[in-house]
């Protein structure tokens, strides 16, 4: 009973962690602005839901990267490690195969114009968050193999213990209680390895948040 009761409290400690990288990043979106360049060449700082696909941005070092888009202008190094958990700075500039940048990661050096090519919405910070929000997931091969295993152990613990019993009775030289072998049952049957399960992906979720990734499940 008690491996069972910490295996749900397990899961819910998953679901807790999901959820407060979730609103973590949320808060990140929703302060993000930035200078839009005008018709008339002048810049307006502008909330990151109003920019449009096509509009051209300016952003400085210290400032975070609005939303998703392509630097057309200067060169830049972007701290990238809250998306990508890479700790070293990115260099991004135009003119090449690294134009792309990333909405909520952080210029360190340099300025760049980038223009917009994602609205809020389908950017991919706003992916990132339905992926941690996103209750189904799909069992790792090691989950499908580990369920197979278990129930093939049960089946067959079942077995065992039914032909323990007719055979008791067609012989008559020995008298089973019903309530030791349930007992038996109940301790033999391999249910503890399954309740481990969610703490092994607790481990896993804290393991790979050190290293700045965002983990929907262990």
């Amino acid at each position: 009973f008690l491996t069972l009761w910490f295996s749900h409290l397990g899961s819910a400690i998953a679901e807790a962690q999901g959820r407060a990288q979730a609103d973590s990043l949320r808060q990140i979106r929703g302060g993000l602005r930035a200078r839009r360049i005008q018709s008339d060449g002048t810049t307006a700082w502008t909330p990151s839901p109003e920019l449009k696909v096509g509009d051209i941005v300016e952003i400085h070092a210290g400032e975070p990267v609005p939303i998703d888009g392509d630097v057309t202008q200067g060169a830049a190094l972007i701290d990238e490690s809250m998306m990508t958990g890479e700790s070293q700075p990115a260099v991004r500039e135009s003119g090449g195969d690294k134009t792309s940048v990333l909405g909520g990661t952080q210029v360190i050096q340099g300025t760049i114009r980038v223009q917009i090519t994602a609205t809020q919405g389908h950017s991919f910070l706003d992916r990132l968050i339905q992926l941690v929000e996103s209750s189904g997931r799909e069992p790792t091969p090691n989950e499908l193999a580990l369920s197979v295993l278990l129930a093939s152990l049960t089946i067959a613990l079942i077995t065992v213990i039914g032909t323990f019993v007719y055979l008791a009775d067609f012989t008559g030289i020995v008298r089973i209680n019903i309530a030791t072998l349930v007992a038996l049952f109940v301790c033999l049957i391999p249910t503890t390895i399954g309740a481990l399960l969610p703490a092994i992906g607790i481990s896993g979720i804290n393991r790979v948040s050190k290293a700045n990734v965002v983990a929907k499940s262990g």
